[in-house]
């Protein structure tokens, strides 16, 4: 069971991933799900397994960046003192 959790968790992480270098290129009215479908290398059902709409992986990605800046800031915060 954990296998399948960790592939799920891994191909959430994947989609995120290609999903931020598809808007950040593109801007999210200028991307569709088939230009995230052929990022992702997934099919239609392996996206939309993960994320409802465009919007709900829009919005996990924008979160996934920020905590990913955030986590970078503060480590260059414990870093300096």
């Amino acid at each position: 069971m954990s296998s399948t959790v960790s592939k799920a968790q891994a191909t959430r992480s994947h989609i995120l991933r290609q999903a931020a270098i598809v808007f950040n290129r593109q801007g999210f009215a200028g991307t569709s799900m088939s230009d995230l479908m052929q990022a992702t290398g997934l099919q239609k059902g392996g996206v939309y397994n993960h994320f409802k709409s465009k919007d709900e992986l829009a919005l996990a990605t924008y979160d996934a960046v920020l905590a990913e800046l955030n986590s970078r800031y503060r480590q260059v915060l414990r870093r300096d003192r």
